[in-house]
């Protein structure tokens, strides 16, 4: 199930990306609205996957604004360095263990959008591949635990995260 976040009537909205078009989260569940934050807390990822398979009205893709998947994040944490071949690229030598820093909210895109350069830059610098939606609180996980507290995962390229699948 491929999750994104659309804006309509000026507010963040969940949706489910069908072959049809884009289904609204809060109508096939039946409720007013819910964005993808509210959705993962409710616990009712699979509700929605049923009713994503009943087939409701769907609107048009490109009738929709996309915004970014989870434009709202609590956190951001990034590691950087993490593998050696971009350790030798960017001409330093790989840490022993890799750098972890934090970005914000307003460097997030979505899926397509124009990413504005500063005056002083004529390119855009980026590394990600893939990013985690940690979907519940959780703290000194095991390996096996930490994989169950993943919500779901962003495939970027272009610089844009495409959707959350699940």
């Amino acid at each position: 199930m491929r999750i994104l976040t659309y804006r309509k009537g000026g507010a963040d909205r969940a949706g489910v990306q069908t072959d049809a078009g884009i289904l609204d989260a809060a109508g096939a569940l039946g409720a007013e609205a819910i964005s993808v934050r509210e959705l993962l807390a409710s616990g009712r990822l699979a509700e929605l996957e049923a009713a994503a398979e009943e087939g409701h009205d769907p609107l048009p893709a490109e009738e929709v604004e996309l915004r970014p998947p989870v434009p709202d994040p609590s956190k951001i944490v990034c590691i950087g360095l993490n593998y050696r071949s971009h350790a030798e690229e960017a001409g330093v030598e790989p840490p022993d263990v890799p750098t972890i820093f934090a970005t914000f909210p307003n460097a997030l895109t979505a899926s397509g959008a124009e990413v504005s350069l500063p005056a002083c830059r004529d390119k855009v610098d980026y590394e990600a591949e893939v990013a985690f939606v940690v979907g519940r609180r959780c703290r000194d996980l095991t390996a096996d635990q930490a994989v169950d507290a993943i919500a779901g995962f962003m495939l970027l390229n272009d610089l844009s995260a495409r959707d959350l699948q699940f």
